[in-house]
């Protein structure tokens, strides 16, 4: 028992300590015509956030996407030059940018062939103290059961996290609701990256890099 105990510590210093190391520097104001951004180490999360941020989108990606980032823009750059070399560093690792019906992004697995038309889902919001589901508020332990009944074969489930929606923190927290559920398919289960609301865009003025 005090092996399994060191060896939890252990862990959790180790995961501290990659967090500290990873670095991402971020122009405050999205809505600026140039902006600039600095990856280093960072987790995938961070560039996708980043991305439904540029792009005033929300970006569905698979969940458990896992693979570290390091860019920097040189100079400050046009939005859609910035998300042009996003795409690409997702390419890179396995992930292609799907627009589907100029409402939001998908990261997918395979690259588009032809137009893409949306897919039947189910909205998990995760609240501080409660859960949406499709906008209607259950309590947690009835999520496995309310997906059950809602879910198809085809059917797809999108968690995002209303908290802190760019932060490591609410991913994992995202990730970890989705694994305690037993009978999801990995394959259908995303996370949805909101773009700052325009009271989230005020509260945030303060730059996060010069």
């Amino acid at each position: 028992m005090k092996r399994c105990g060191l060896l939890i510590f252990f862990l959790a210093v180790i995961l501290v300590l990659s967090m500290l190391t990873s670095h991402v520097a971020l122009a405050a104001d999205t809505n600026a015509t140039m902006v600039s951004c600095e990856f280093s180490n960072a987790p995938a999360s961070a560039a996708i956030a980043w991305l439904a941020r540029l792009a005033g989108k929300p970006v569905i990606a698979p969940a458990y996407t896992y693979f570290q980032v390091s860019y920097r823009t040189e100079q400050k750059l046009a939005r859609d030059q910035v998300i042009k070399a996003l795409t690409a560093i997702f390419e890179t690792n396995g992930l292609y940018l799907v627009n589907v019906n100029d409402s939001y992004y998908r990261l997918a697995r395979e690259p588009a062939v032809g137009p893409v038309t949306d897919v039947p889902h189910v909205d998990v919001e995760v609240q501080s103290d409660q859960i949406l589901v499709n906008g209607a508020a259950i309590d947690r332990k009835d999520l496995p059961q309310t997906l059950a009944r809602l879910r198809t074969p085809e059917t797809e489930v999108w968690v995002h996290h209303s908290i802190a929606r760019q932060g490591p923190f609410a991913v994992n927290e995202a990730e970890d609701l989705l694994g305690s559920m037993t009978g999801l398919d990995a394959s259908k289960t995303y996370l949805e990256y909101l773009p700052p609301t325009p009271e989230e865009l005020k509260a945030r003025r303060v730059p996060l890099a010069n």
